[in-house]
């Protein structure tokens, strides 16, 4: 009786043998018997600015870290610029304030409220301007 190695009858092992002649080309393009990818690649051109990428926030990738704090960030950051951008100068903080108070929803202002654990108007302008940094 002939020897046969191990793997012939096993599985795994005829599964290692279909892929040893696989091409290259095979393993980088699966089948379109598999899933959609949920990656949908741009149909216009992509041009990546210089001038951006400074703006990003490191992400390293490591496990630690979560990609959707840096977007938050990025948001944050990017908000902060625009406030500070925004001319404002010469204006009174509680006019600022009240602008600002104003100009939100009903549900908006119960929830500044909420976090801000009392009457929102009732804050000096000063508190209630690093409240609204804080929060921004």
């Amino acid at each position: 009786m002939e020897a046969t190695p191990e793997y012939q009858h096993s599985h795994q092992g005829r599964q290692d043998n279909l892929n040893e002649f696989r091409s290259m080309r095979d393993h980088m393009h699966p089948p379109r018997m598999s899933a959609p990818s949920c990656m949908v690649p741009p149909t216009e051109q992509l041009v990546i600015r210089p001038y951006l990428v400074p703006l990003l926030p490191t992400f390293h990738g490591m496990e630690s870290e979560n990609p959707y704090a840096h977007i938050k960030e990025f948001e944050d950051e990017r908000y902060m610029e625009a406030i500070n951008a925004c001319p404002h100068h010469g204006f009174d903080t509680w006019l600022l304030v009240s602008y600002f108070y104003d100009g939100m929803s009903s549900s908006m202002k119960q929830l500044l409220e909420t976090m801000c654990g009392g009457d929102f108007m009732s804050k000096n302008p000063k508190e209630a301007m690093d409240f609204l940094k804080l929060c921004g």
